[in-house]
């Protein structure tokens, strides 16, 4: 879990891990903190594919008249 706190802090814009479902819970706060969208499903046996999406910080449309 510490390699992926660095690359959300590196700024990495999408992170896909299979990881426990105990650390899905310690990375929702750090994944908050470094603006991604962390999401989950089951990949069975405790384990759960984590999908964690930077948000934009630029808007993804922009209108020009």
């Amino acid at each position: 879990m510490g390699a992926l706190s660095v690359l959300m802090a590196q700024g990495e814009p999408l992170l896909q891990r299979t990881v426990s479902a105990a650390a899905v819970e310690q990375l929702r706060p750090i994944a908050e903190r470094f603006r991604y969208a962390l999401v989950a499903s089951s990949a069975g046996e405790g384990m759960m594919e984590v999908s964690l999406i930077h948000w934009s910080r630029r808007p993804l449309l922009r209108v020009v008249s």
